[in-house]
């Protein structure tokens, strides 16, 4: 259920060498949004090889796909961590070290619930192409979900009957919930 993308590489410029910086980012969405939480790297030194477990509430966030970026020669594997989050390892074919930055991995997630949800890290491993460890940072990131403000919605119709009301449901197209109901008088 996974896609797969590789991207432009970006050249950092006065990067650290043998560091690493990962962050996630700081996103407000409303229950019922389906929305892209980018998961970035901020400086690169060098990095052939890389895994790490991304953390999330999985009952609250919903992941409908995730794809990788700026590693071009790289392949991102994406492996399920049931009830705790997503597993990340990028290999590399070519044997040269990539030097980007920018958006590592966007996630698509669906808000199922309201509060705030840290988005961590669990680092593995990373390494240049001589195998060597480089040192990473890896920077939390948060998800707020608040109400949904029913911005969308439609009208569900019952009709009244000689015997029985009617009503006229007004629903939410994104949470389901009903927002108002109109009963429509029995007509006997």
């Amino acid at each position: 259920p996974f896609e797969y993308y590789s991207g432009v590489i970006r050249i950092g410029e006065n990067q650290d060498p043998g560091l690493a910086k990962i962050s996630g980012e700081a996103k407000t969405v409303e229950v019922g949004d389906t929305f892209d939480y980018v998961v970035s790297m901020d400086e690169n030194s060098g990095v052939w090889g890389m895994s790490f477990n991304v953390l999330y509430d999985t009952e609250a966030l919903t992941l409908n796909s995730v794809t990788g970026s700026i590693f071009d020669a790289g392949s991102f594997v994406f492996t399920e961590i049931p009830g705790k989050g997503t597993k990340v390892t990028v290999d590399q074919e070519a044997l040269e070290n990539i030097i980007g930055t920018g958006a590592l991995i966007t996630f698509n997630f669906t808000a199922n619930a309201e509060g705030e949800y840290d988005v961590t890290f669990e680092p593995i491993e990373v390494i240049d192409v001589n195998e060597t460890d480089v040192e990473t940072e890896f920077t939390a990131g948060k998800i707020t979900v608040g109400a949904c403000t029913h911005s969308s919605t439609h009208e569900e119709r019952v009709e009244a009957t000689c015997t029985e009301d009617g009503k006229v449901d007004v629903v939410c197209d994104k949470c389901g919930e009903v927002v108002s109901t109109e009963v429509l008088p029995a007509e006997g």
